[in-house]
């Protein structure tokens, strides 16, 4: 009986992830607003890293959500990679631009072309 639960708890355990793993590969991808304008302090490759380890030369979304390697991780990779630069500047009482509240940055305004084409339905 016991190793029937553990093998169900599995099977269940392994076709969430599958299931989860497409869901968030299907999903539309949020709004983000984003003013290159706004970042010009920062080296380019600090977030275009494609353009240095030459994996790829299209949008971040085209591989972190797409890439089955990487999909599951997309919501943490983009708020933790955001989040904390605006959070150390803001730790460092420089200006740090938005980090708190969620429509702060998913948003329409400054969205870029092409973010608005991949935004889907």
């Amino acid at each position: 009986m016991r190793v029937a639960v553990v093998v169900l708890l599995v099977l269940a355990v392994a076709l969430a992830y599958v299931y989860r793993s497409s869901m968030i590969r299907g999903a539309p991808i949020l709004p983000v607003a984003f003013e290159h304008l706004d970042h010009t302090e920062e080296a380019c490759t600090l977030c275009h890293h494609n353009f240095v380890d030459d994996t790829g030369f299209d949008s971040c979304y085209s591989c972190h959500k797409h890439d089955p390697n990487v999909a599951l991780q997309v919501e943490s990779m983009f708020h933790d990679f955001c989040r904390a630069c605006h959070i150390d500047r803001a730790l460092m009482g420089e200006a740090s631009g938005p980090f708190r509240v969620c429509d702060q940055c998913h948003n329409d305004s400054g969205r870029l072309p092409q973010n608005v084409a991949q935004a889907g339905p």
